[in-house]
């Protein structure tokens, strides 16, 4: 597990021993701050993409075809968001670089999607920030 899946490990934990109201506070500032680090990044980002490339930063090397179960959206849209957003991008439009997609080499037809150390970074510094707030 890296750090991002660490932290939110513990901080479930940490929620579960009944801290109050004082406690939600903080993990509500900490969440807001660390959005704000993906915000410096790409102001633009939709949850989805938000959404699948916490999933990432959380299980590692992960199946693309999951990713559309575990976030709630199609599996053409987990594809385009990997490829295009939170990927290389397109000539036209440039993606984050946050994310790479890389097939089975058994069997070509599916495809893992993983951090690129760019993405590794940046799931670092959400980290980061969320744990600031959770002390």
């Amino acid at each position: 597990m890296n750090t991002f899946g660490g932290l939110m490990a513990a901080s479930k934990s940490d929620s579960a021993d009944g801290g109050g109201s004082s406690r939600g506070i903080r993990e509500i500032a900490g969440l807001a701050a660390a959005l704000s680090v993906v915000a410096k990044v790409h102001y633009r980002m939709e949850l989805p993409a938000l959404r699948i490339f916490l999933e990432i930063a959380q299980r590692g090397t992960v199946p693309v075809a999951d990713l559309g179960k575990a976030v709630g959206v199609q599996a053409a849209s987990v594809s385009r968001t990997v490829l295009h957003v939170l990927g290389d991008g397109k000539p036209s439009e440039p993606g984050l670089g946050w994310v790479e997609s890389y097939p089975d080499p058994e069997n070509r037809r599916f495809h893992y999607a993983r951090l690129t150390s760019k993405g590794e970074a940046v799931a670092r510094n959400l980290g980061l920030e969320l744990r600031r707030y959770m002390k």
